[in-house]
């Protein structure tokens, strides 16, 4: 059946196959309208999926991102991946399994992304609060310690991120107790600790 769509339809035969199977299906005895719907379908889904990798390409290359990763985000957004990582890299930090805010810091400055823009502050001071949770154990850091450690990961004015701790605590994301910031998961954690005691 090859050789006689190549016989019919020479340099034409993947466009035809993809983009009329009625034609198909009237010139090549042996194929269905129906197995010429398929074979259309078919052709147009592993088109979309190279361009889809194509896009992924350009943006990730030079990204330390898994193949798994890589994966994770297209089972997430499909088609819609390369313009989601345009508009708001640091969303993949909640997302997806495997994506920190280094790598999605590293994704941002590659599709041009504010430096300044609160998606990015957000994710800085969420990323120095687990980071002195993990490194040092700390639950929560004073909001003066959390500007300069914040400002030494983003390299943004202490002002410009102290502007945005209203919002990112409005958003659920931090709990502000006096001079304390915490993250609200060990926020919760503590407080549940402490009535257990």
């Amino acid at each position: 059946i090859s050789k006689r769509i190549v016989e019919t339809f020479g340099e034409d035969s993947l466009a035809v196959l993809k983009n009329d199977p009625e034609r198909v299906a009237r010139e090549i005895s042996g194929i269905t309208p129906i197995r010429a719907e398929e074979i259309s379908a078919m052709l147009k889904k592993i088109e979309s999926q190279e361009a889809l990798e194509l896009a992924l390409n350009e943006i990730l290359t030079g990204v330390p991102v898994s193949g798994r990763v890589r994966q994770r985000i297209i089972e997430l957004w499909g088609a819609d991946a390369p313009d989601k990582l345009r508009q708001n890299p640091y969303e993949l930090i909640d997302k997806v399994q495997g994506v920190g805010f280094l790598t999605a810091d590293q994704i941002a400055r590659k599709v041009g992304f504010e430096p300044e823009g609160y998606p990015r502050i957000r994710a800085g001071v969420l990323y120095t609060l687990k980071e002195a949770a993990s490194s040092g154990g700390h639950t929560f850091l004073p909001a003066e310690m959390l500007l300069v450690r914040a400002q030494e990961n983003l390299n943004v004015k202490a002002e410009k991120i102290s502007s945005a701790l209203p919002q990112i605590k409005q958003d659920g994301d931090i709990v502000v107790e006096g001079e304390a910031v915490y993250m609200r998961k060990f926020y919760r954690d503590e407080t549940t600790i402490a009535k257990l005691l």
